[in-house]
């Protein structure tokens, strides 16, 4: 592809014309029997030398760097600003960029309420987000008003079932029981951290 690019290629041939190894520097080369197309060229260079033909050295297509990517002219000036782009006639203002159907649009409400959720919910399963600290955080207080319909409140609830606020005596002996190692038990630190 360059100019400045060459491979040594070492080939290594017996008495019998027999390829006994072959190696190239290309990535496809490596390694003492190498099928790379620089062996082949060489061999096939090789064959027609033995025969007495004249080697021909050629530029291929490949010798030049392809320049289809490359502009023309360069642009010297600032970016174009989208609403100066002309579109056929067409004012930019009236054009819809966005695909989604009208049935479907959203309103900015809309749209903030499910990016909250998104949010929210791909970092209780995933990793926390910088995102997350745009928003405010929950009322914690507000769930124990939320419902109502429960016999007690979830509070309430969260206390009795860690063994917080309602313990029985087995509960507290069975406790103390597995937690005589203090910090060299885990159990231990949880219940400490109640």
């Amino acid at each position: 592809m360059k100019k400045t690019v060459a491979y040594d290629i070492h080939l290594c041939i017996n008495n019998s014309g027999v390829v006994v190894s072959t190696e190239c520097e290309c990535a496809a080369g490596m390694g003492p029997h190498a099928h790379c197309k620089h062996i082949r060229a060489l061999l096939l260079g090789l064959v027609s030398f033995c025969r007495g033909q004249q080697l021909v050295v050629a530029a291929s297509c490949t010798d030049k760097l392809q320049t289809f990517h490359r502009p023309k002219q360069h642009h010297s000036g600032s970016p174009v600003k989208a609403h100066c782009l002309s579109l056929a006639g067409v004012q930019p203002k009236y054009i819809l960029f966005d695909p989604t159907p009208l049935r479907f649009a959203e309103t900015a409400e809309q749209i903030n309420r499910r990016v909250q959720n998104e949010a929210i919910n791909y970092a209780a399963t995933y990793e926390q987000i910088p995102l997350l600290q745009t928003f405010s955080p929950a009322n914690t207080y507000g769930v124990n008003n939320d419902h109502d319909y429960m016999e007690i409140s979830p509070a309430e609830h969260f206390l009795r079932s860690a063994n917080i606020s309602a313990i029985s005596a087995q509960q507290a002996a069975d406790v103390e029981a597995h937690t005589r190692g203090q910090a060299n038990s885990r159990l231990w630190h949880v219940e400490r951290s109640k």
